[in-house]
């Protein structure tokens, strides 16, 4: 997993605005990334992973769209939450 996430940050770095860091960054870069494969949160099979791949989606949304709020949210609260 430590392998994907540098080339996540690796592929996305120019696409996600320097303020984002941390967990937010590698958040925003797995949906960039899922969104370029046109990959879909209908084709997982259990809804359990579309809910969680829709909050996702959200998340990295409203951080893209809000970069300097993403200070606002604790790591360790998006997990509880998912």
């Amino acid at each position: 997993m430590k392998m994907l996430d540098q080339y996540a940050d690796i592929l996305i770095t120019g696409r996600i605005d320097a303020v984002i860091t941390g967990k937010a960054r590698r958040i925003c870069a797995f949906e960039i990334i899922r969104q370029q494969l046109g990959a879909s949160w209908d084709q997982l099979d259990e809804s359990e992973l579309h809910q969680e791949g829709y909050f996702y989606s959200a998340l990295t949304k409203s951080f893209l769209e809000s970069p300097e709020k993403t200070a606002l949210v604790n790591p360790g609260d998006v997990s509880e939450i998912v």
